[in-house]
């Protein structure tokens, strides 16, 4: 397994598995929306993980994407074959790296019903900090995560 970051030629790879994910499908997230996320990705802040020559997951986040100060997850999805095999664990590993080189803290948003996202994100220490109804769509509550290693400080 090879975590490298998202390029041009995993944008379709990576829509294909973003579209397959039923949270996602929920949503109402259509195949334009997700070529359009990881084609501005693959400028940005985002990993992919390879196995054998193929696309296997992804993450995409922010390094200050909340409140100007602090990282955001923005998305991340492993593909059906490759799930509980420890890819997410590998992908966030590197999003967490990077944005807690930067500064404490790493937020994410979780459905509230997603039972088994939310254990996987409180078994990486990240603790519940709030709710946010009808945020990406009307009787959907997002759930806001934090994981810190401290306050932002001033200086």
């Amino acid at each position: 397994m090879t975590i490298r970051p998202l390029g041009a030629t995993d944008v379709v790879a990576c829509a294909e598995i973003l579209l397959s994910l039923p949270l996602w499908q929920r949503y109402g997230t259509t195949r334009q929306d997700a070529l359009a996320l990881f084609t501005r990705a693959a400028s940005g802040t985002a990993r992919v993980a390879e196995r054998g020559g193929r696309v296997a997951g992804f993450v995409v986040y922010s390094l200050r994407g909340t409140f100007d100060h602090s990282g955001y997850v923005r998305a991340i999805g492993v593909g059906a074959g490759d799930q509980g095999r420890g890819v997410g664990s590998l992908l966030m590993d590197a999003a967490e790296q990077e944005i807690l080189a930067q500064g404490p803290n790493v937020f994410l948003l979780v459905s509230a019903d997603n039972a088994a996202a939310r254990r996987f994100y409180e078994r990486r220490s990240y603790r519940e900090v709030g709710e946010i109804p009808d945020y990406v769509g009307p009787g959907l509550t997002e759930i806001l995560y934090r994981k810190t290693t401290g306050p932002i400080g001033r200086g």
